[in-house]
């Protein structure tokens, strides 16, 4: 039901949406009284009917009181013929059809008129009124007191002399059919009345609606006329000060923007035009195709044709395609891509067969009224010139790079080859110092040692200093003890120091802060290289009997940040504030008399300051003229978790010679017979075993037949060199699937980041430099070859 109501109601709705506004006010106003009229008549009839049937009802009630007390002295005597007598007497009232009186037994004394349909009367004690509307009448039961007690049934004159019963009953039936046609006339009346008011209604909806419509509808034949005629200096005029007047203000209002905002586009197309016309790039019109629809005599210029010729090609035929564009072509390509402030550098091809290269900007217009087609404003702007302007640059830096890859090769090689003959130089004339030697002997050997890590230490700044100059410093971030890295500096210079008559001693290590079962992640190698440098020059600066002091500290800063900061304070002959300046310049020493009498090139300093700014790091000076010197580096570090500890806490031990080991312990991989020498003597002091292999291809024919816990693998060897042989190597590894990963580790002169991030593709696990220091190769061999005590 619901369902059906809503279909009804929106069929109405769209059917009166198509009315006119007056027909639709005054169908608003007509409804709205109708419906008042209406509900105020229907309450008139509902009134008017209640009323009615609470008079009918009343009226037969008291009727059948009065015959009920008139019919008392019948029912006590039995007289039927004067019951009947005071029943005709009544019977004359309108509407009564049927009268009867029953005495206490419901036995019928009397009765008037004729017996109705469906005669049925209730015999209560109480009496009863009943309407039927469907048979069109009114019943009252009204029972009868008796004389014996002087009283009426129900009306108690002594409330001790009611009887059980009453003494009889009077029946009486009456005609609803009066009362029905008095009601008809009234509701008659009624419909009159409603139609009088629908039409006086109607009549006036339909004279106050064009207070309305009248205003609004000149509005519309107005905007109709502007429409045709395009002209917004026109003016609508105002009738009423109402809502109406309001509309025609704002459309009026309307109409002064329009014609402003006409009169700006007007002057931005003047405008248009004229940038159109004396633009000095190439600029074209075309529609959704391609096709030309206006061009600018700047673009037949540059395309060497006119602009008529123009309009009768497309844009693909003046493009040069790309290989992806064969199928969808240049044009459409341009404008799947068509957004604000895209532009595409495009090659194009002139009428005389030259080509130009050219900026491309491709934007879509928006539609005018009454266009179907979407139209692309194209901008082309010759930039043939930096085009090859940039070939140009592009060749040059990349015949500058070339000739940087070929420094570097060639400084790699370099490096290669001035290390590997102070490798075995420096590696024996230690060895020898360890044996037993006359205090002349051992003078010679000394004097060799710093004339060896002289000649190194020059290398190793040149090349350092070359890396820095050209950007090609990396940091390289390891695992490191900050003690293990101090006391491998303080070895190296506590042996200098000693040379020289300078004291030099570790003055503060406070590392407290690193949890235990944790190492410090950082580029320790640059950092040991920067505190080396420090200390080697506070030696070499220094008085004699001077002192050197090195001090070391972990410090956490604020959000979780660790920093190593190491300082180097020396006695010696301290800087001036003038020099402090340019201390970290490359080539730049205290003065011409120390640059003879010491020795160096002052390029340590500057690759200290290149280092610090690769590491994040920061380094500074501070210095008194003849109190001495205090340079200090501050490097952020992180925390990575220590794996050479186990659940003990304790750090692996060598132990050599354990019959665990077998024979094939370490496999050495080194082309050069003086640089295999001088390892094997090392790891014979060490005790540890090894085999020799000539070259790559020897090591992974050796690898693939025995077992080895640790390969020392030279880089450059002939045949197969270290990187090859090593990928070989992790190959084999992957195929066998046993799980078992042996370490390499590099031996090499070749001193760059470069080759270190090699030996790490590669899958090398550690790398030395060339030459080979005794404490380093101890380190990697108590890494590898430890077993937990």
């Amino acid at each position: 039901m619901r369902a059906l109501f809503s279909s009804i109601w929106a069929k109405l709705l769209r059917r009166v949406s198509d009315y006119s506004l007056n027909r639709k006010i005054a169908l608003i106003l007509g409804l709205s009284g109708l419906g008042l009229i209406l509900i105020t008549v229907v309450l008139l009839a509902v009134f008017d009917y209640a009323f009615s049937r609470r008079a009918i009802v009343s009226q037969y009630q008291s009727l059948g009181e009065v015959i009920a007390m008139d019919t008392t002295p019948h029912l006590d005597f039995e007289d039927s013929i004067g019951a009947e007598k005071m029943l005709r007497a009544f019977f004359k009232n309108e509407g009564l059809i049927y009268g009867a009186v029953f005495d206490r037994y419901s036995v019928k004394l009397a009765s008037i008129g004729e017996i109705p349909d469906g005669f049925a009367p209730r015999f209560e004690s109480q009496g009863y009124v009943e309407l039927s509307y469907l048979k069109s009448r009114i019943e009252v039961m009204e029972p009868v007191g008796s004389l014996e007690t002087g009283e009426r049934f129900g009306t108690a004159l002594n409330e001790n002399a009611l009887l059980d019963s009453p003494g009889g009953y009077v029946y009486l039936v009456g005609d609803l059919g009066p009362i029905y046609e008095a009601f008809a006339v009234k509701s008659l009346l009624f419909v009159l009345l409603l139609g009088m008011g629908a039409v006086l209604v109607i009549w006036i909806a339909s004279r106050m609606s064009r207070l309305i419509t009248v205003p609004i509808l000149e509005l519309a034949q107005t905007a109709h006329r502007i429409s045709q005629d395009r002209d917004f200096s026109k003016r609508q005029n105002k009738v009423f000060n109402d809502e109406t007047g309001v509309l025609v203000d704002a459309f009026n209002q309307m109409l002064e923007q329009i014609e402003e905002k006409g009169a700006i586009i007007r002057s931005n197309e003047e405008r248009f035009r004229e940038y159109f016309e004396l633009g000095v790039a190439g600029m074209a019109i075309l529609d959704s195709s391609g096709r030309f629809v206006e061009a600018n005599k700047r673009l037949g210029e540059l395309l060497e044709t006119d602009e008529t010729s123009l309009l009768e090609t497309v844009f693909d035929d003046w493009v040069v395609p790309a290989e992806a564009e064969k199928e969808v072509g240049p044009f459409q390509a341009l404008k799947e891509r068509c957004q604000p402030g895209f532009s595409e550098e495009r090659w194009l091809k002139g009428k005389g067969g030259v080509q130009i290269f050219a900026i491309i900007s491709v934007r879509r217009l928006a539609k005018v009224l009454g266009e179907t087609d979407s139209l692309y404003l194209t901008l082309i702007q010759d930039i043939s010139d930096r085009k090859k302007a940039e070939e140009a640059l592009l060749a040059s830096k990349q015949a500058a790079e070339e000739a940087n890859r070929s420094k570097d090769e060639f400084l790699s090689v370099m490096s290669h080859e001035l290390r590997t003959p102070l490798n075995p130089i420096i590696g024996f004339v230690d060895l020898l110092m360890l044996t037993e030697q006359n205090e002349e002997q051992m003078g010679m050997l000394s004097s060799i040692r710093r004339s060896s890590e002289h000649l190194l230490n020059l290398i190793t700044d040149i090349l350092e200093f070359t890396r820095a100059q050209g950007g090609r410093l990396e940091a390289n971030p390891e695992a490191f003890d900050l003690p293990d890295l101090c006391r491998n500096a303080m070895d190296i210079a506590e042996r200098s120091g000693a040379a020289n008559g300078i004291e030099v001693a570790l003055r503060t290590l406070d590392s407290k802060c690193v949890p235990e079962g944790v190492q410090l992640f950082a580029d320790a190698g640059k950092i040991r290289q920067v505190v080396i440098n420090f200390l080697s020059n506070a030696v070499k600066y220094n008085k004699d009997g001077g002192k050197v002091w090195l001090d070391a500290k972990v410090v956490e800063l604020p959000g979780e940040k660790v920093e190593v900061c190491i300082q180097v304070e020396d006695t010696g002959l301290g800087i001036s504030p003038e020099m402090q300046e340019f201390i970290f310049e490359p080539f730049t020493q205290l003065d011409m008399s120390l640059q003879r009498k010491h020795e160096g090139v002052g390029l340590g300093l500057s690759i200290c300051k290149r280092i610090a700014e690769c590491l994040d790091g920061e380094i500074s000076v501070s210095s008194e003229v003849g109190k001495g010197s205090v340079f200090s580096l501050s490097v952020p570090v992180r925390y990575v978790y220590d794996e050479r500890f186990g659940e003990s806490g304790d750090a692996p031990k060598l132990v050599p010679r354990s019959p665990e080991f077998g024979v094939n312990r370490v496999l050495l991989v080194e082309d050069d017979v003086e640089n295999m020498k001088l390892v094997e003597a090392k790891l014979r002091k060490l005790g540890v075993p090894f085999e020799w292999a000539k070259n790559g291809l020897v090591a992974t024919e050796k690898l693939r037949d025995s077992h080895y816990d640790l390969v020392l693998m030279d880089v450059r060897m002939p045949l197969m060199d270290g990187l090859e042989a090593t990928k070989v190597i992790r190959e084999s590894e992957t195929e066998r699937s046993s799980g078992r990963r042996v370490p390499i580790v590099a031996m090499t002169a070749h001193a760059s980041e470069r080759m270190r991030s090699e030996c790490h593709e590669a899958g090398m696990d550690g790398y030395l430099s060339k030459p080979v220091q005794f404490e380093q190769l101890e380190c990697y061999l108590k890494r590898y070859l430890a077993s937990s005590s």
